[in-house]
């Protein structure tokens, strides 16, 4: 059986690994939305630290519901 230390340590590799998926992805979808002209993108699924760090790099990060009540994040640099 694996120690607690053993599992802390890889559920913290996978929360990094979670944390730099979706600072890639919103980047990505940011420097595509600002290709096309665009001063806002919409994202489902971005974790609040990722949300926070956005703030502190000067986008405003708002969260919404969707029609179907689904939970999706607009980041705006507008």
């Amino acid at each position: 059986m694996m120690t607690a230390e053993e599992v802390r340590k890889i559920a913290v590799e996978a929360v990094s690994t979670k944390i730099d998926k979706d600072i890639k992805r919103a980047e990505e979808a940011i420097t595509r939305a600002a290709k096309v002209g665009e001063f806002q993108v919409d994202m489902y699924e971005l974790l609040p630290i990722v949300q926070e760090k956005l703030t502190r790099f000067g986008y405003k990060v708002e969260n919404h519901i969707d029609d179907e009540d689904e939970k999706y994040t607009r980041i705006n640099w507008g």
